[in-house]
């Protein structure tokens, strides 16, 4: 049973989803805390790969908000790069994509902890949607709603 944290539900309406990843996050105890107190901001997330130091992937802009008792010196790393834990082949797909597709992206839809009181995230491989393509969903969806009331 997992246990949803965040769900970004603008992404549905941004974007179209062509392909999605689960990953887990590597985490501080006190971030930890702070997620599951739902103390963050993750809106403006997008993902990194970086391959020259290895094959890794972060999560850019994920702002967490540090606890007021915690000590001077780690106070500052409210916004930091945090490290997906993927496979190389999955971190391989996601740089192809970036690379193959320079008008998309990759972003965070949703956060969660699964059986186990892991935090994972799910990741959604992305195309951002036109103005018109979203008036016309949003046609589609009053008329749904005139039919169901009829």
């Amino acid at each position: 049973m997992e246990l949803d944290i965040y769900v970004n539900k603008r992404v549905n309406y941004d974007y179209d989803i062509l392909d999605t990843l689960c990953a887990g996050l590597v985490l501080v105890g006190w971030e930890v805390k702070q997620i599951k107190k739902r103390c963050f901001d993750i809106t403006n997330a997008y993902i990194k790969v970086s391959l020259s130091s290895g094959f890794n992937a972060y999560i850019k802009n994920f702002r967490i908000s540090v606890p007021k008792d915690l000590k001077f010196a780690t106070r500052q790393a409210g916004l930091r790069d945090i490290k997906l834990l993927l496979k190389k082949k999955e971190i391989l797909h996601i740089n192809d994509f970036l690379k193959r597709n320079k008008s998309s992206s990759v972003v965070v839809k949703r956060l969660f902890c699964n059986e186990s009181g892991l935090i994972k995230c799910q990741i959604d491989f992305v195309r951002g949607k036109k103005k018109y393509d979203k008036r016309n969903l949003e046609k589609l969806k009053e008329l749904k709603k005139s039919i169901i009331c009829l």
